[in-house]
């Protein structure tokens, strides 16, 4: 009869129940001997579900591992295009940045946003053709503009006719006296023996 494997006998010694008896075959009698391979054919019978269950169980982790490659294998084609994104949206990012510092810098600039323009004139009451005026003589005249600028506008005027008394000298001066959000108010007038019917100025604010 052939030997058993030592592993052999060290499974079936820890497999065997603790009531097998051990003793030399002599020494005991046919019914316990019978007791005795009855609990190691127990014991088999478990060892061999034990691994029937592992075995399942094997295939169940197998199929769910191939499974894992399977999608894996379907993401490759995707995983260059992820990277090339996300090369992308760093490009994109330091575009953005740099818009952003654009618009700081164009905000902080100054720049006109609209402008307006319009004529001034002075009445036909008789203050710069009288006779007897002399000296140096002003009107202020005002213009309101159709909606308040941001800041104050610069303003620019320049004369659009003048009108004087024949034979006299022609002194006109026009001035920008004050200049709001909302208005501006021009100085118009002559000096000395001048004598003026009326005068006019063009006016243009900006802002």
């Amino acid at each position: 009869m052939p030997l058993l494997s030592p592993f052999l006998v060290l499974f079936l010694l820890m497999v065997t129940p603790k009531g097998i008896n051990t003793a030399p075959i002599g020494i005991n009698s046919n019914s316990n001997l019978q007791s005795d391979i009855n609990s190691l054919k127990q014991s088999v019978q478990k060892t061999n579900g034990w691994v029937t269950q592992l075995h399942t169980e094997m295939k169940t982790i197998r199929g769910r591992l191939e499974g894992i490659n399977e999608l894996l294998s379907r993401l490759k084609p995707f995983q260059s295009q992820i990277a090339k994104l996300q090369a992308g949206q760093g490009d994109l990012n330091s575009t953005i940045s740099a818009l952003h510092g654009s618009l700081e810098d164009l905000e902080q600039r100054e720049y006109i946003e609209r402008c307006e323009s319009g004529l001034m004139e002075t009445p036909y009451d008789g203050v710069f053709s009288t006779g007897s005026a002399t000296g140096l003589r002003f009107l202020h005249l005002e213009a309101t503009f159709s909606r308040a600028f941001r800041t104050i506008p610069m303003v620019t005027i320049g004369l659009a006719h003048v009108d004087h008394v024949l034979n006299t000298n022609i002194r006109v001066k026009a001035r920008v006296f004050s200049a709001t959000k909302t208005s501006l108010m021009v100085a118009l007038g002559t000096w000395e023996d001048s004598l003026l019917y009326s005068a006019s100025v063009h006016w243009m604010a900006c802002a």
